[in-house]
């Protein structure tokens, strides 16, 4: 019995302590299943912080790669804003300039016809830019830093060269018809086709119809150099054909020049002309150049024509005899302007090329663009090319005015070349006889330079230059003109220096080519004729040193009778005012009180 109640004890004991057991291991599943609860959301925590970290990571990335185009980009949709508003003010006034502009001269186009058009928008509600500039508006945006290609490919780059180019490439209506009497214009086509340039004739060429259908079949371009003021209707339907094929030519050359891509289906079609028929394919184009310098073409053949004057400025001369006269002067100076030029114009194509495909992947990304860790390093990639690129213009721009100093020591020496240049196309007003070419005048530039005195100093060798070139440019021009006209040159030459330099305005000029004599007399002076008080009153009004001149009369009555009695006045003293006019003063006093006397002062002045 005793051992009966101690095994009772010992179960009791036993089955309380499995019921400790098992409320112990109830508390053990039960923190256990906490444990791994805790460590998976510290788990979980440990992911989300690292893939926060990675996002402010990419995060920093994206911003320190996209800070330095912040302002612009800010700054970029309010201007876009701006330009649609003004869009079709702008592509009005550009239009108006690719086809009515085109016959005026270049200076006529900047100064009056383009204001007029802007002004025709205004008055129709329209506002266009201020200051549109037609090049960059229809121009290639890639292409902001084509100087240098213009330059190799024989035209000027200043801005209205550049216009008249634009007109050229853009008239897809009509046959442009260049006025090019310098044959600048010729040289610029033949480099600009290049390869798709079939030949260079002219109407009266022996195999003209042979080379006219060869470009037709081949799809070519084909240049009519030396077009008279009028062409044989026999040949406006070759015009209007070829105004037909510039309008529908296939796309995705540059400025319509390119020939189609390979594996391009080219439309052809057989066509009768002058009884012939020939086989025309659709990418065949024309252009004519006319060397008249003044030409009177019929309206029959302006109708069928965009013609476009292709003269030369001032501005445009002097950059091309700058870089003429460093070919030979210093050579190395160009040849880097040229690289440079060159290196400037693919890097900044290469930057719009960075910026267009920094643009584009932003706008393709799909979902959070923080996730996306393979679009964040070809942004950075992109990014790094970008900076490399922008350096690498700050470097050539602190190269190119370091090169445009070196070459503005030569200045003087274009500047004077573009003055003598401009007064030789002025002698065939004088006389027809004395036209003299572009080419003639770049032989005397040559000879130039060859026989100037050396100098030690490049400034001191281009005045040289341009001192030796006058001379001989002079010397040339005597040569070819009659007697009677001997002194016309270097009066011209001496008044247009003056001009250059400021010390001549153009109101004193126009009293030397004919004083006012219209307007009654301020004074009347008794011993002189009306007509002469009258130029004496405009002498003293516009020049003033003379602005006393007719209170000058009345005092000094007698020696100014004796001045205008005189055989030889320009050889006299001038009473009163001998040491205070200049020379051209003093022969625009003699042109007004003994215009008899005018020749002679002014072979003195």
């Amino acid at each position: 019995a005793q051992a009966e109640r101690k095994r009772r004890t010992a179960d009791a004991r036993m089955r309380h302590a499995q019921q400790e057991l098992e409320s112990c291991q109830a508390e053990l599943d039960a923190m256990s299943a906490q444990f791994q609860e805790s460590m998976a959301s510290k788990a979980r925590i440990h992911t989300d912080a690292d893939a926060t970290l990675k996002r402010i990571e990419v995060a920093n990335k994206l911003v320190s790669g996209l800070v330095g185009d912040k302002e612009k980009w800010l700054v970029r949709p309010s201007d876009i804003e701006a330009q649609l508003s003004r869009l079709g003010a702008d592509v009005a006034v550009a239009c108006a300039v690719v086809h009515y502009a085109g016959p005026f001269s270049p200076t006529y186009r900047q100064a009056s016809l383009i204001p007029r058009f802007v002004a025709d928008c205004a008055a129709s509600g329209l506002t266009p830019t201020p200051e549109l500039d037609a090049v960059d508006f229809l121009g290639d945006p890639t292409a902001c830093a084509q100087c240098g290609m213009m330059a190799r490919h024989g035209m000027p780059h200043d801005s209205l060269s550049k216009m008249s180019a634009l007109i050229v490439m853009r008239s897809k209506q009509r046959c442009p018809l260049l006025v090019d009497a310098q044959s600048q214009g010729l040289l610029w086509l033949q480099r600009q086709l290049a390869k798709d340039l079939h030949c260079v004739t002219a109407f009266g060429h022996a195999r003209f119809r042979a080379q006219l259908e060869d470009a037709m079949a081949l799809g070519k371009a084909i240049i009519v150099h030396s077009v008279a003021e009028d062409i044989e209707p026999a040949w406006d339907y070759l015009l209007a054909l070829a105004s037909c094929s510039r309008s529908t030519r296939a796309p995705g050359g540059s400025e319509g020049t390119t020939p189609p891509d390979v594996g391009q289906v080219v439309k052809r079609q057989s066509v009768a002309l002058d009884g012939q028929v020939f086989e025309h394919a659709d990418t065949f184009t024309m252009y004519l150049c006319s060397q008249l310098p003044n030409p009177h073409f019929s309206p029959r053949l302006c109708s069928l024509l965009s013609v476009v004057d292709f003269s030369v400025t001032v501005q445009g001369l002097e950059q091309q005899l700058l870089s003429h006269v460093l070919r030979r002067e210093r050579a190395e100076l160009e040849e880097q302007q040229k690289k440079l030029a060159d290196e400037v114009s693919v890097n900044k194509r290469a930057l719009y090329a960075i910026e267009s495909e920094m643009l584009r992947k932003l706008a393709e990304a799909h979902g959070n663009v923080l996730e996306d860790s393979s679009l964040i390093d070809e942004l950075q990639s992109v990014k790094a090319r970008a900076l490399e690129v922008a350096a690498r213009l700050e470097d050539a721009q602190t190269t190119g005015e370091r090169l445009s100093e070196a070459r503005e020591e030569y200045r003087p020496v274009a500047v004077r070349g573009a003055l003598l240049h401009s007064l030789l196309l002025e002698l065939p007003s004088v006389n027809p006889m004395y036209e003299v070419s572009f080419e003639q005048m770049l032989l005397l530039f040559d000879a130039a330079i060859g026989q100037a005195e050396k100098a030690p100093l490049a400034s001191k060798r281009s005045i040289n230059i341009a001192d030796t070139l006058t001379a001989e440019t002079t010397a040339y021009v005597q040569r070819g003109i009659y007697e009677r006209h001997r002194m016309v040159w270097p009066i011209m030459l001496a008044v247009r220096m003056q001009q250059a330099t400021g010390e001549l305005s153009e109101a004193a000029l126009q009293l030397l080519v004919g004083p006012s004599s219209d307007a009654p007399p301020t004074v009347r002076i008794p011993w002189l004729s009306a007509s002469v008080c009258a130029a004496c009153s405009a002498l003293a009004a516009k020049v003033p040193v003379f602005r006393d001149l007719l209170a000058s009369f009345g005092r000094f009555e007698q020696q100014w009778r004796r001045w205008l009695d005189s055989d030889a006045p320009e050889m006299a003293q001038v009473p009163e005012y001998e040491r205070h006019c200049s020379p051209f003063e003093r022969l625009l006093l003699l042109r007004c009180l003994r215009e008899d006397r005018t020749l002679m002062a002014a072979t003195e002045y």
